[in-house]
């Protein structure tokens, strides 16, 4: 007896090897019910896996793309049409996100004034390396900022935006 999708209420993973609610299961249109054999939460850890057996290779293959990218790229960026992308672009963050505007202008004056030392006179605070920028755990606490080298920055950020 075959049931259709609609009377199923839920399906085998076959990975965790539970039943599982339809809507834990991922669309797959070449199948017969239409849904991945995996749930989502085990085809998330797969997918994990897989780019960790693979990551060297992944990253070496967007290390040749992007230099060869570079030059192209590079020249859109210097036509009219994508400058003034990237101030429309510039200009509706600024209005989306003024507590994070106000925070790195209170920053860049007290700076200026010598208020505070420039972060690259600073070491990082996750590596020890020379800082080349501030980081600002709390917008609301505009001075209440930490010392970082791009590196450790772009970590953190990557790190607060995928928890």
């Amino acid at each position: 007896m075959n049931l259709s999708l609609e009377e199923m209420e839920t399906k085998y993973c076959t990975a965790c090897h539970r039943f599982l609610p339809l809507t834990s299961f991922g669309r797959k249109h070449d199948t017969y019910d239409g849904l991945m054999s995996r749930c989502k939460e085990c085809n998330r850890a797969r997918q994990k896996e897989i780019y960790q057996e693979r990551r060297t290779a992944i990253l070496a293959q967007k290390r040749v793309y992007y230099e060869q990218a570079r030059y192209r790229i590079n020249a859109y960026r210097q036509t009219p049409e994508a400058q003034v992308s990237h101030r429309e672009h510039a200009k509706k963050y600024r209005q989306q996100r003024p507590e994070v505007m106000r925070a790195h202008n209170l920053v860049n004056r007290a700076v200026r004034r010598g208020e505070m030392a420039p972060p690259t006179q600073l070491p990082c605070a996750e590596c020890g390396n020379l800082a080349a920028e501030y980081h600002h755990p709390d917008y609301s606490k505009p001075h209440d900022v930490i010392a970082l080298c791009k590196d450790c920055h772009t970590g953190v950020h990557h790190a607060v935006s995928h928890t």
